[in-house]
This record gives C-alpha cells, sequence and structure tokens, in this order.
C-alpha cells in the first residue's frame, strides 16, 4: 500500500484560516449574541407588567399597538446591543489570552469573564 497523503481544497483552508483569527470568532460571538439578545428582549418586553396598560387615577388604561411594539422594538435592540457587546468583547479578550499564553484551557476562559464583568 502507497502512502496516500489526501490535501484538503484551498476552500477548506481559507474557512479554517478565517475561523482560527481572533477577528472571526470575535464578530461571529457579536451576532450571535446580538440573535440572543433580540429574543431575550422580546420575551422579558412581553412580560413587562408595564406593557399591558397605564393606571390613571385609578382607570386601567389600555396601551396602543403602536405603543406595545415601539416599546419591544426598544426593549430588544437594547438588549440585542448589550449582549452582541460582551459576546464581542469576552471572545476577543479570550482569543487574546489564548494566543498570548499559548495554551486553550479554562483559564483563559474563566479569565476573560472576569475582564469582561463589570
Amino acid at each position: 500500500m502507497g502512502n496516500l497523503v489526501q490535501t484538503k481544497p484551498k476552500e477548506v483552508k481559507w474557512i479554517e484560516a478565517a475561523m482560527d483569527s481572533c477577528a472571526t470568532k470575535a464578530v461571529v460571538s457579536g451576532v450571535a449574541g446580538w440573535g440572543l439578545g433580540v429574543a431575550f428582549g422580546l420575551l422579558t418586553a412581553g412580560l413587562d407588567p408595564s406593557i399591558s396598560g397605564v393606571d390613571v387615577h385609578g382607570v386601567k388604561q389600555l396601551k396602543s399597538t403602536r405603543d406595545v411594539l415601539s416599546f419591544m422594538k426598544s426593549r430588544a435592540g437594547s438588549y440585542g446591543r448589550n449582549f452582541g457587546g460582551f459576546g464581542m468583547m469576552f471572545m476577543a479578550i479570550e482569543c487574546m489570552l489564548e494566543y498570548q499564553r499559548g495554551s486553550t484551557d479554562l483559564k483563559n476562559t474563566a479569565m476573560a469573564g472576569c475582564i469582561t464583568g463589570r
């Protein structure tokens, strides 16, 4: 039997190189965090008791659909920006720590969380 060496196509090599980049990891984490933040923002906006109505002199008045949608949009956008920003910051710091320390272990994740935390 001969020595068979399979080479990867150049497209696969490009994708692997891109995914090993700290910038790519940070951007992907930021986009995923933004999506998760938007989902949580919509969920918490729907559960907010102030969305159901305003109490004016003991009379409960319902908000208009436009007001409710505006509130949900602002809450989703706010959560999305926060989650995306923290996700991007965390991943960039973790990736830089991995590069600086030369190892991939739990210490990098813990240190990145401590540095990122408020």
